[in-house]
């Protein structure tokens, strides 16, 4: 299944390397003001502009959204930067993967049908009380000015995000 990461299905990493390289190829890129932009460079993989290696320790995150894209694309940053990432569509399959697997990180959407991403992670911490917790939400700016307390989430981290953003919360979370 897609987003199965690390399961034998899912991420091809043939394919992706090769699509990669067609798009250094046809269109190299440079780290200009955050972004990519096309460059004159030659010789030079994109990935190294978009990803730098990470300076943390390897993980093992269980990714919860209920929507597939969002949770491979996030499973994929995660990976390329060595993690080993189990994905879950909902709060609940989350909650069955939590029971039988001991992770390192939990990262869960906000808004998701039948659990929200808040109840998830107190129930997570109902189970593990020190269960570093991620949220990642479109809404990541209302949710801080809200003063709504997010009882169980550890960072916050709006979307869209960078992968520096990304990094910067799973260090803090973790290194508690």
């Amino acid at each position: 299944a897609a987003g199965n990461f690390g399961r034998g299905a899912g991420l091809d990493p043939g394919r992706l390397a090769a699509g990669l390289a067609a798009t250094a190829r046809a269109r190299p890129l440079r780290k200009k003001s955050g972004l990519c932009a096309p460059s004159p460079l030659k010789n030079v993989h994109p990935i190294h502009y978009i990803m730098p290696e990470p300076t943390f320790a390897k993980k093992k995150i269980l990714v919860v959204d209920d929507e597939p894209l969002v949770c491979e694309t996030i499973g994929m940053l995660l990976s390329f930067d060595g993690h080993e990432v189990v994905p879950a569509g909902s709060g609940p399959e989350a909650l069955a993967l939590f029971e039988k697997e001991k992770f390192d990180l939990v990262i869960t959407d906000y808004t998701m049908p039948g659990m929200k991403g808040d109840e998830l992670a107190l129930a997570v911490k109902a189970r593990v009380p020190g269960q570093p917790v991620i949220m990642i939400s479109a809404h990541g700016d209302r949710l801080r000015t809200s003063g709504m307390p997010l009882a169980g989430v550890d960072q916050l981290i709006g979307k869209p995000f960078q992968l520096a953003d990304l990094r910067e919360a799973i260090q803090k979370a973790t290194s508690r």
